[in-house]
């Protein structure tokens, strides 16, 4: 396959998402057309969220059963470092873990790890490889969670929770159909508890006045430039972990052809049950 055929699939593959729900939520927010949020809102329209990588991205995560231990390893090192340091800010009190505070339901690292287990990997997840570009991210996130009372951190919330909130449940089915350990369990990490799945749009609106809220609380536009700047960051990390290692576009078509022939094989047996 080509990469302008495949570059044509992944752009037919997104339109085929549940965008107009995610456009509408932003459309309609009051909190993300002010304050902090506002400017961390305006790095996607800027492109630095690169959705041609991330699809693509996606595509290699699901190209066999090690790819996506790699991919998922990799997110657990990385959500785990995030989350212990977001832990320790709540327990000293400071304002990022205040915010931390008011949303348990945002915790990924311990879906991924059951995830891990999951897919057949039940070596500790912390023990697994932790590849060049992954162990970069995650010194980024400690440096964010050690310097400035941890404010930085909420840079790093934003690039991973409202991507998730957004589009991550999507994936789900897709990452499903293609991985075929997983075919009998939805993946844990593209699920949500109730309090969010029964209002979702409240519930980023509630994220994004949080985040203004905490900002306000600082009142610092120096400090606010620097938590665009490190989101700014975050993103170039995410896109360094797809890409790393090299053929993107050979595995993403791999994973593109495990997808579509899952698909297949999952409607055919639903037919004939």
């Amino acid at each position: 396959m080509s990469r302008h055929a495949l570059n044509q699939m992944v752009r037919s593959c997104q339109a085929l998402l549940p965008k107009s729900e995610s456009y509408k939520t932003l459309r309609d927010s009051s909190a993300n057309k002010r304050g902090l949020s506002r400017k961390l809102d305006l790095l996607l329209r800027e492109g630095v969220h690169d959705m041609k990588v991330f699809g693509l991205g996606f595509l290699k995560s699901v190209a066999s059963k090690d790819d996506y231990i790699h991919f998922t390893s990799s997110s657990f090192h990385f959500y785990r470092e995030m989350e212990q340091q977001l832990d320790r800010k709540a327990e000293e009190g400071a304002i990022v873990g205040r915010l931390w505070s008011g949303f348990p339901e945002l915790r990924r690292a311990q879906r991924l790890e059951e995830d891990l287990r999951t897919a057949g990997e039940h070596r500790d997840p912390r023990k697994l490889f932790m590849s060049p570009a992954t162990m970069a991210y995650c010194s980024s996130i400690r440096r964010a969670g050690e310097e400035e009372e941890g404010l930085r951190l909420i840079a790093h919330m934003y690039v991973r929770y409202f991507a998730d909130l957004f589009g991550g449940r999507a994936l789900g089915a897709p990452t499903k159909y293609a991985v075929r350990e997983l075919r009998l369990s939805h993946p844990l990490f593209y699920q949500w508890d109730r309090v969010v799945e029964e209002d979702r749009r409240a519930y980023i609106e509630r994220l994004y006045a949080a985040i203004n809220q905490a900002a306000e609380e600082v009142g610092s536009d120096e400090v606010e430039k620097r938590i665009v700047e490190e989101a700014r960051r975050g993103f170039e990390h995410n896109a360094n972990i797809y890409t790393e290692d090299g053929g993107l576009y050979e595995k993403a078509a791999q994973g593109m052809y495990k997808l579509v022939s899952g698909y297949a094989v999952a409607k055919s047996q639903q037919i004939w049950r």
